[in-house]
């Protein structure tokens, strides 16, 4: 073997050596500094909690949130239809899902490979397979930081409060959003909270979208700015139980530009949706619905990014 093949050979090595070093230690390492063990989702039993970490289960409590008098449908209702605006370079793919739920939660969320923690990710397709689920969409990648409140499917997982809004999906079927450092995770619970996603911006609120949705909006600490157009999820409020999910394509020019926060909110609006609220984007956004993936993400690497948690609702009898 030639010395330029031995170096290439070692290089090799030494990388593969240094990826299995941080997945294996370095990762979990971290996530302890930081207050996250990983711990069993709310589909697992929660027991054994390591110290630092608080996970709580909820069973009873209302939001004293305003909804409308709608009347929840007996079982779970879901609407997709695939809609377009624009031409050219401009155009624009989206989907709008229409929800309604006979109970709040019925709308559940998933962790990949149902564990909390640290960049612990999956597929869409995997995650939403694994928990029978008739429509899918990313959540809020929570794996992604360390601080933000997160409550999933009723259990706190994570406590640490920021200056961003945080939405809280009630066990009433009503919806709102917070400042997270003007409350606390426990607070939440003890109010009725079922979900808890941390990221954000508001889009809509009291039926008129907000102010400001063309300023510069920036993801936590990094230089990055996400408020021009992009691959967008979003959820929007109707009614108690009553929910409106977007699901934009972008990135794919002559196919989808993206929205930008701006045409996202009007959408809602339109719609009429009291409070809309945007999730992850860019690569995470997926729109999986019995049993095949239904948009077209952004063709990072020609497959299905791995992402931390889905919002879902079951197929019928499971």
């Amino acid at each position: 073997m030639s010395r330029k093949l031995k170096k290439m050979f070692i290089c090799l090595l030494l990388i593969v050596g240094l990826c299995a070093l941080y997945e294996f230690w370095l990762a979990p390492y971290f996530a302890m500094l930081n207050g996250q063990p990983v711990q069993k989702s709310a589909q697992a039993e929660v027991s054994s909690m390591a110290p630092g970490i608080t996970v709580q289960a909820q069973e009873q409590g209302k939001n004293g949130s305003t909804g409308g008098a709608e009347e929840a449908p007996s079982k779970v209702q879901i609407s997709v239809t695939q809609k377009e605006l624009g031409m050219d370079d401009n155009h624009i793919t989206y989907f709008e899902v229409d929800l309604q739920v006979p109970d709040a939660t019925d709308l559940k969320t998933a962790l990949a490979h149902d564990e909390y923690g640290w960049h612990i990710t999956d597929t869409m397709s995997d995650i939403a397979q694994e928990h029978h689920a008739s429509l899918a969409v990313n959540g809020d990648f929570y794996g992604y930081r360390f601080d933000g409140i997160v409550i999933r499917n009723g259990v706190l997982y994570r406590d640490v409060p920021t200056d961003r809004e945080c939405l809280v999906l009630y066990r009433d079927g009503t919806m709102d959003t917070v400042v997270e450092n003007t409350t606390s995770g426990q607070e939440l619970l003890d109010a009725g909270a079922w979900n808890v996603f941390s990221f954000g911006p508001v889009l809509v609120e009291d039926g008129k979208a907000r102010e400001g949705l063309k300023d510069v909006y920036k993801v936590d600490e990094l230089n990055v700015n996400i408020s021009g157009p992009e691959p967008r999820t979003a959820i929007g409020y109707i009614g108690p139980n009553h929910f409106l999910i977007l699901i934009v394509d972008g990135r794919q020019t002559g196919y989808s530009r993206g929205m930008d926060f701006e045409e996202l909110a009007k959408v809602f609006v339109e719609h009429g949706c009291t409070l809309a609220y945007n999730l992850d984007g860019g690569g995470s956004v997926t729109l999986y619905q019995d049993g095949k993936i239904v948009n077209s993400p952004c063709p990072l690497l020609g497959k299905e990014r791995k992402i931390s948690d889905i919002l879902y609702v079951e197929a019928d009898g499971q």
